[in-house]
């Protein structure tokens, strides 16, 4: 196994449509699903081989691959392919969009008569289109897709992602988990799902995302601060690729979560760091979008 060089770290982390990217919304329609089987609906997951979130949705009758990225605080994108291939219009806006690495896209709105996930169905739902940055996600990651479901769809109802299952449970019933490993508060001030914690006592937050298939730790946060730490390692995609296991603490509790160094200074005003998902393999997650909790349960492999 080679070891992963920072080119090779970039190739894993620079696709990122979530956490990666960020994008100012304003006056977005809020819709609400036209009716429902019950009052929750599981939603299928596959896991790619970068450890991102896939699941099939119906666009007007038709289905469609979208990834589930809890790190897009929108509700709901669709690729410039698809828009044109089933021809819905679509206005441009003032609105850019723009990842880590500098890369630019124009933001376009428009509604579609109809959205299908899992058991739920939604009409005139408002979508968000970049032209040409779906598209070039697919060919890096060798997947095609042609949607994204960020948190903005899930935020006003209680999660639970159960990785071990391929499974997330939407539900409007709020159901605690009894027993469960550890919580931590979630900010109350963003539309994105930041965890509050701190290391070693120094405050920070950590951005919850799907998307992003390792822990990650802003390496100018980690070089100005003295953390103690254990060197691990993991192979991913192929690549062996160097962690550090620091301990941090959600309210009372301190858990070792083993985290990539790398440079996030695109979001250092949101967050210095990524929960990804290596840590949703290890744990069942409970989110309270309203309340503001999540709890982790840690899973009992066979």
């Amino acid at each position: 196994m080679k070891h992963a060089s920072k080119s090779s770290a970039a190739r894993l982390f620079s696709h990122r449509a979530g956490f990666l990217q960020w994008i100012a919304l304003l006056c977005c329609l809020i819709s609400f699903p036209a009716f429902m089987h019950g009052q929750k609906t599981t939603i299928s997951i596959e896991k790619s081989q970068y450890g991102m979130l896939f699941t099939t949705i119906q666009v007007n009758g038709n289905p469609v691959n979208a990834i589930i990225d809890f790190g897009d605080p929108n509700r709901l994108q669709l690729s410039e392919t698809l828009v044109k291939k089933m021809h819905i219009p679509v206005v441009k806006t003032d609105r850019v969009a723009m990842d880590v690495v500098g890369n630019q896209y124009e933001v376009n709105d428009g509604i579609i008569d109809s959205v299908q996930v899992g058991e739920w169905i939604l009409k005139n739902e408002t979508f968000s289109s970049s032209p040409g940055e779906m598209e070039l996600i697919s060919r890096q990651i060798d997947t095609e897709f042609h949607a994204v479901i960020g948190w903005g769809f899930f935020s006003d109802y209680y999660i639970t992602m159960n990785y071990h299952n391929n499974q997330i449970i939407v539900s409007a019933i709020r159901e605690i988990p009894t027993q469960f490993s550890f919580s931590g508060q979630l900010d109350n001030q963003s539309s994105y799902l930041i965890l509050q914690s701190k290391i070693n006592g120094v405050p920070a937050n950590l951005i919850l995302d799907t998307g992003a298939p390792l822990t990650l730790l802003d390496s100018s946060f980690f070089a100005n601060n003295v953390f103690p730490s254990t060197d691990t390692q993991v192979v991913h995609s192929g690549d062996t690729i160097p962690l550090k296991t620091i301990s941090t603490t959600f309210r009372s509790s301190s858990v070792d979560l083993s985290y990539l160094i790398y440079e996030l200074s695109a979001i250092n005003f949101l967050a210095v760091g990524v929960i990804g998902g290596d840590v949703f393999d290890e744990y069942q997650v409970y989110i309270e979008p309203v309340e503001k909790w999540i709890y982790f349960t840690r899973e009992n492999k066979k």
